[in-house]
């Protein structure tokens, strides 16, 4: 059975920095952590932790049931983005542009240790 996935925001792309070649952004792993935050791993090494609590705070079926803490932290990642088993899913391009209009975005994961 397939099922329909849909973006939960659109980027801010102005906060993208240019570049010379384009490079497909995966995530590589996803924890999640306390209070509505997970920490994520790109392809490119760089990391940082989302507070996911603004988002919930949005209306929409497919939010309700991560207001559940349990929930929320069987958080899986399904061909780079960042997946939920109610059909939920959050492209990693969305997610980096999201750490860096938050200021919360680090080159390597150590930064974010």
């Amino acid at each position: 059975m397939m099922t329909t996935r849909r973006r939960m925001f659109m980027p801010n792309t102005k906060a993208m920095k240019p570049s010379s070649k384009l490079t497909m952004i995966k995530l590589t792993k996803a924890t999640p952590l306390p209070d509505f935050l997970i920490k994520l791993v790109f392809s490119d090494n760089s990391c940082g932790i989302l507070d996911f609590k603004p988002i919930l705070q949005r209306t929409g079926s497919l939010l309700e049931p991560l207001r559940d803490p349990i929930y929320f932290n069987r958080c899986f990642i399904e061909m780079g983005a960042l997946c939920w088993p109610n059909g939920l899913e959050l492209g990693a391009e969305s997610l980096k542009i999201k750490l860096a209009d938050d200021h919360a975005i680090h080159e390597s994961d150590r930064e974010a240790a």
